[in-house]
């Protein structure tokens, strides 16, 4: 059992491992704020964790170590496009999110939009709460008119950091919960398919005739609708010929 203490205007919890008295400032003034961390404490520790509260890790260097880490597992491309919204919701805090085109910079402090939505301003990813999260979307998608499917890449990318963060870094969250997980999606519409018709997949077809290999890699996307990236790793044995005498090829392509 743990048990409340009051130092000045902060409560501490004072706790036994073993034989060993812990004593962990609980970061509250408010009894009863203070007694739902204890209850929180209480619990983790019947859980048998060694380091139940909220660690505290500032935001600048966890952010950092974030980036590092998808230059390291993701394409440049891909990595680029989540410092973007990493960008905009804390701002330039670390050289990783600083921008690296002086022109695009000073052209940004010449003329400074009314419209701009300021970065979340915490010291600590522990600090962020996903009322911090929803408010900070939703004035995005007020000012800047995002569309649901942008809104939610948001969220998406956040989620993935606070991931990362506990189950690679060790952080611990309050109560254990994803702050961004909780922030509720925006709706979106179903996407808008436009097919080619056969007079146009015809003069496709016909434009290449002078490059037959050209020719034959635009048909198989066309008829088979495959992936550039399943195109690139076909192979034979993905070939299914069983049906060639009825005029019918298979391409064997596992998408999961």
């Amino acid at each position: 059992m743990a048990s409340l203490k009051k130092r000045g205007s902060t409560y501490y919890a004072q706790y036994y491992v073993g034989t060993r008295q812990k004593r962990v400032n609980l970061g509250t003034g408010s009894l009863q704020i203070a007694k739902e961390k204890v209850r929180q404490l209480e619990s983790s520790m019947y859980r048998g964790d060694d380091n139940p509260l909220p660690t505290k890790t500032p935001i600048a260097k966890i952010v950092a170590e974030y980036v590092e880490y998808m230059r390291i597992h993701k394409t440049a491309r891909s990595v680029e496009r989540d410092l973007y919204y990493l960008r905009e919701t804390f701002g330039p805090i670390c050289p990783a999110l600083e921008i690296k085109n002086k022109k695009i910079s000073d052209k940004g402090k010449r003329t400074p939009s009314r419209n701009t939505v300021p970065p979340l301003e915490v010291s600590y990813l522990e600090q962020i709460t996903t009322a911090d999260l929803s408010s900070f979307i939703a004035a995005k998608v007020r000012k800047h008119a995002l569309a649901p499917k942008t809104a939610n890449r948001y969220r998406e990318i956040l989620t993935r950091l606070f991931n990362w963060a506990v189950s690679q870094q060790g952080i611990k969250l309050a109560g254990n919960i994803n702050p961004a997980a909780k922030v509720e999606r925006y709706r979106e519409k179903a996407p808008q398919i436009s097919f080619l018709t056969l007079e146009q997949i015809d003069q496709q077809l016909v434009a290449l005739a002078a490059y037959p290999d050209l020719q034959m890699m635009v048909a198989m996307y066309i008829y088979a609708g495959l992936r550039r990236e399943e195109l690139c790793w076909l192979r034979l044995a993905d070939v299914d010929f069983s049906g060639r005498g009825n005029g019918m090829i298979r391409i064997l392509v596992n998408r999961h």
